[in-house]
């Protein structure tokens, strides 16, 4: 059994979800963006937990960014999807530790995709291409 400061569970993860979900916390306004992902993470945590069980620890942790490795429709997310996952729940235990439910920050330890595996390579275009774009007047 994990220790208090390592792991939340029951009735103050579920208070930690609902205080998330609302953004009442924060010091400034949050985009009506931020608020709408931020429902739509806190959603999908609280789906997690009612099947899983009331436990957020770093297996829960896990367990759930690998329940969203695959979408609804059965295709795989993609590596950005992934990272955003991945700071979605580190956001959540910060939020956790700066509220006092837990100690110890074990999402540090989830590794994202590398950044340079999610960004999408520019093509690289010929002096000859970008001179014809120039001359028709369009964009290569």
């Amino acid at each position: 059994m994990l220790s208090k400061d390592k792991q939340i569970e029951g009735k103050s993860l579920k208070e930690a979800v609902l205080s998330y979900s609302t953004g009442d916390f924060n010091k400034t306004e949050l985009l009506s963006k931020s608020k709408k992902d931020r429902r739509l993470f806190c959603a999908s945590l609280q789906e997690f937990f009612e099947k899983e069980g009331w436990v957020f620890n770093e297996q829960t942790a896990r367990q759930w960014l690998e329940s969203k490795k695959t979408k609804q429709n059965g295709s795989q997310a993609t590596l950005s999807s992934l990272r955003r996952y991945i700071a979605q729940i580190r956001a959540f235990n910060n939020f956790c530790i700066q509220r006092g439910y837990i100690v110890v920050n074990f999402c540090q330890w989830i590794a994202k995709p590398s950044e340079v595996l999610t960004i999408k390579e520019i093509p690289d275009l010929s002096d000859e291409i970008v001179f014809k774009a120039m001359r028709i007047g369009t964009t290569p």
